[in-house]
């Protein structure tokens, strides 16, 4: 282990406390500054690391130096919600009230870093003082606002009465940061509150005009409108498109897309250059920032920048080209698959329909209605599994700081901030929703659902019907055309040839030309209009379904969800992560791969972890 380690900061920082030893024994200053002016301490203090922390405060180090920046290691332990580590400090002596160049001290960093349950520790510890300001005349409000942290906007104005009115030296309360950056819901709360979007700064600017100066279109809205309500994140997708005018276009661009396709570039674009046009697809996300400038944001800390491809909505991998955008209010969804998706279904059965002689297989309609059934059950059961919120004025995150489970309460898997509730064991987060979900699986795009406990059994048996309704088709009209064509076909089968034939006329075998005119070698007829729809374009639906039927199949066998197997981590009982797999097992299986597959097509599986929670070793 020593190996990988560079410096001793990096000791420090991972919490490799024998490194640290063994250069302390070697005559190593335990105080001494790194070129940040940054101690060990400081490190240690950053990353949580305990034990590291202990052993240098039992030698004395100065645990009130400050960096090159005037800032403790307290300040560095609140800016990651280093809850353990924080108290320890308090406890040793750090000053909670030594501020840096700015005018802030450690309330200040806990509250514009959102670390909710450390500024309940430093409150507990030393009362909060509701009246604080920064050297900016900036308040513990305006911070929190400002930065998006509506939790610890809440928790100062309800728990601690700070003043919402407030000004700082520009004369911008904390309604004026939360629009200038965007932070709608923020400014929702702030407006419920009885601050108005319309007072002026001394730039003669209000919040709603920050809002439409930095193109915060989201948050304009809701100022505009004098919004003092949430917007529900976790609505249905009929809700979301009547909502706003952004999602309703995006979704009718599924159907006209299929027409498009289907009236115009099959029956007019020869086969070999229709995958082009596919790949529009693929560039759906480029449209809204070509239509809306994007928003200004101020840059903070270390946070992560958005490259220009993510701005400009280019998506890096297939799955993302699926999704839709993160911004609100798309939040990822693309409710344009679901209009996609039934419109391509409607195409495809038009073409049987159009194709003379064709016969549609018995084994399509069974399926089809089998699909149809398990699709009802899978969007009314899509939101039975959501972990419900509590009360601000009861939140177990406080209480839990309060009653010194301070392991679990830095943890946000646990208690995550602004949900006011102990998520249970086998939760995981929907982004789409802002919820969290027991059991989730994953995002259904077929649907614009969540797959979660309830619906996940019947989202499985509606890709198989699926499955074998598509490969009905394929089948059928691989016969269809052959009997058509390649009987008539003089030469010998080729493999080759066949993949040429597809590849070029979307057709297993050549069809002969009506007559000799440049026209028929440049236009499809609709023999080819007919397989791209029943051929081409089926095999890559029946392949999709194929691939999505084995994934869950595995995760079936395995006793899990593809959530937990791409997480590959649940909450341990000290508040952090731990593996989930032991060896070629998952620790939530239930035995063997028949027993597993048994037990979830009854719907038993994973009933003794029901109402599971992380809990701590004491309590074990």
């Amino acid at each position: 282990m020593h190996e990988k380690i560079k410096t001793i900061q990096d000791a420090a920082s991972i919490g490799c406390l024998s490194y640290v030893v063994m250069h302390w024994a070697s005559g190593f200053d335990l105080d001494q500054q790194d070129q940040f002016g940054a101690t060990l301490l400081h490190w240690a203090s950053l990353k949580g690391q305990l034990s590291v922390v202990k052993f240098l405060i039992d030698r004395n180090v100065d645990v009130n130096r400050r960096d090159e920046n005037k800032q403790t290691p307290l300040l560095w332990a609140a800016t990651e919600n280093r809850v353990v580590v924080g108290k320890y400090l308090l406890e040793h002596g750090a000053d909670p009230l030594l501020v840096d160049p700015r005018g802030c001290n450690a309330y200040f960093l806990a509250a514009m870093n959102g670390s909710l349950a450390f500024l309940h520790m430093l409150h507990l510890h030393r009362a909060l003082a509701p009246d604080s300001m920064d050297g900016e005349q900036h308040s513990l409000m305006v911070w929190a606002a400002y930065r998006g942290h509506l939790p610890v906007v809440r928790y100062l104005h309800e728990a601690h009465k700070v003043s919402l009115n407030s000004v700082d030296a520009l004369k911008r309360n904390a309604l004026h940061w939360a629009a200038r950056e965007g932070q709608t819901d923020c400014c929702v709360y702030l407006m419920a509150a009885g601050l108005s979007p319309h007072l002026k700064d001394v730039e003669n600017l209000s919040a709603l005009d920050w809002a439409k100066e930095r193109r915060h279109r989201h948050a304009a809205t809701a100022l505009a409108k004098n919004q003092t309500s949430m917007t529900p994140v976790m609505t249905g997708t009929i809700a979301s498109i009547v909502g706003s005018v952004d999602v309703l276009l995006h979704t009718l661009a599924g159907v006209v897309a299929v027409i498009f396709q289907f009236m115009l570039v099959t029956r007019w674009i020869p086969p070999m250059f229709n995958y082009v046009t596919l790949s529009f697809y693929g560039a759906k996300n480029m449209i809204f920032p070509m239509m809306y400038k994007q928003p200004i944001k101020t840059p903070i800390g270390n946070e992560e920048q958005t490259s220009l491809f993510d701005d400009a909505g280019v998506p890096r991998s297939l799955v993302e080209a699926m999704r839709g955008m993160k911004v609100a209010p798309f939040r990822r969804r693309e409710q344009m698959n679901v209009t996609l998706f039934a419109a391509f279904l409607v195409a495809q059965y038009v073409s049987m329909s159009l194709a003379a002689g064709f016969a549609i297989p018995g084994l399509y309609w069974i399926a089809s209605v089998a699909a149809l059934g398990l699709a009802v059950l899978v969007k009314a059961l899509s939101f039975r599994d959501v972990v419900p919120r509590g009360s601000a004025l009861d939140d177990p995150l406080l209480k839990a700081v309060e009653a010194g489970d301070l392991i679990n309460a830095e943890e946000p898997r646990i208690y995550p901030a602004g949900y006011y509730t102990r998520i249970p064991l086998r939760a995981y987060y929907c982004f789409e929703l802002d919820a969290y979900f027991n059991r989730y699986d994953g995002w259904c795009l077929y649907f614009d659902c969540p797959i979660a406990k309830s619906n996940r059994r019947f989202y499985f048996g509606f890709i198989i019907a699926m499955f074998l309704q598509q490969i009905s088709v394929l089948i059928a009209s691989w016969l269809y055309f052959t009997d058509k064509l390649c009987l008539a076909d003089e030469n010998p089968f080729s493999l080759c040839s066949v993949l040429w034939h597809l590849f070029f006329s979307a057709l297993p075998c050549r069809e002969k030309p009506v007559d000799n005119t440049w026209m028929t070698w440049v236009l499809p007829s609709m023999t080819n209009s007919h397989g791209m729809w029943l051929i081409l374009y089926t095999f890559m639906m029946t392949t999709v379904f194929a691939m999505t039927a084995w994934r869950h199949f595995l995760c079936i066998a395995y006793g899990t969800t593809r959530k937990e197997l791409t997480e590959g981590t649940a909450p341990c009982t000290a508040g952090g992560l731990t593996s989930i797999k032991r060896g070629n097992a998952v620790v939530f299986s239930d035995g063997g791969v028949l027993l597993n597959c048994m037990l979830f097509l009854t719907g038993r599986d994973g009933a003794r972890y029901s109402n599971a929670i992380a809990v701590p070793p004491m309590l074990n």
